[in-house]
């Protein structure tokens, strides 16, 4: 992943957050973000994301939701993912 969209995705989630959040917190949200999309790349289900970075199903499906939008290449080379805004898995 290259820099400069690393940088956007960490401008993307820190305009999301309240403004109590700093910048290590930001930079810890942009590392996951990184290691979801790796593992989505990989071909990893959201429920094993979860397990392997010890964070919520939840939270993982709200990673997931920006790959969506940023990089759809990704959730079409994942079989676990394709069609998954259709019928979101809510188990």
């Amino acid at each position: 992943m290259s820099d400069e969209i690393l940088e956007r995705a960490k401008a993307e989630i820190y305009k999301n957050l309240s403004p109590t959040h700093d910048l290590r917190s930001v930079e810890r949200y942009a590392q996951t973000y990184k290691n979801v999309i790796k593992l989505l790349e990989r071909g990893l289900a959201p429920r094993e994301i979860s397990g392997i970075l010890s964070i919520s199903k939840g939270l993982v499906e709200a990673y997931v939701e920006i790959v969506e939008e940023h990089h759809p290449e990704i959730m079409a080379g994942n079989t676990h993912l394709q069609g998954q805004s259709d019928t979101p898995d809510h188990t």
